[in-house]
């Protein structure tokens, strides 16, 4: 794994120079470990089965499950589920970049298996903390992640602590340190039938319900 350090992307042409070979990477079905919001993830391309494989298989995941995507706003869920709505805009206004996953139905005649081994009826979104890898998105559209745990199932927040199969897997490590957020992700479901909330974490459900008082709790 090739680090790329904190100080490089002190100044826009380093971060710039940053993003470009790693959306070179990304392209090229390679894997990299990028920050999100409670510490360090795999992020890939989602029309890489190849990266999304050997994600998996690190991480020892089931066949059926598949990946979360960060975005580098709202606007990028448009091409997976279609236009959003007012209220998923409002809750990305007021929460977005936090601890929120947004779950929106898949469009018919969207292609790909996002790490599934099936076609998934709908997916995640969170919108990508780091100004690095929102760059990453922002250029290249959305990409799929996966959280890099420690025994205890806690996102590893020291660079210097990932596992050996992790350095080993991927191309490049973005070696930042940020405080973390030790938030867990509210979900939100929207659908025809209206928005529900299937998980409370960071943002509460008096919160969700300011933006929108007709969602209902799972």
């Amino acid at each position: 794994m090739l680090t790329i350090t904190a100080e490089s992307l002190k100044s826009k042409v380093g971060r710039e120079k940053a993003i470009f070979k790693i959306v070179e990477a990304l392209r090229a079905d390679e894997i990299v470990i990028a920050p999100i919001d409670q510490g360090f993830a795999y992020i890939a391309d989602p029309n890489s089965d190849v990266a999304m494989a050997k994600i998996k298989e690190i991480k020892a995941m089931a066949p059926s499950s598949y990946f979360a995507l960060l975005v580098h706003s709202v606007e990028q869920i448009h091409q997976y589920c279609g236009p959003t709505s007012t209220e998923q805009r409002l809750l990305a206004k007021e929460f977005w970049p936090g601890p929120l996953l947004m779950e929106c139905a898949v469009l018919p005649g969207v292609i790909g298996s996002f790490g599934s081994d099936g076609s998934p009826d709908s997916l995640f979104f969170r919108q990508a903390v780091d100004p690095v890898v929102a760059g990453i998105c922002e250029m290249s559209g959305p990409v799929v992640f996966s959280p890099i745990l420690d025994a205890d199932k806690n996102t590893i927040g020291d660079f210097k602590k990932l596992p050996p199969i992790a350095k080993k897997s991927a191309k490049y490590g973005i070696g930042v340190k940020r405080r973390w957020s030790k938030d867990p992700a509210t979900i939100v479901s929207f659908s025809k039938a209206g928005a529900v909330i299937k998980k409370i974490g960071g943002v509460s459900e008096q919160q969700i319900r300011t933006i929108i008082p007709s969602v209902s709790l799972q």
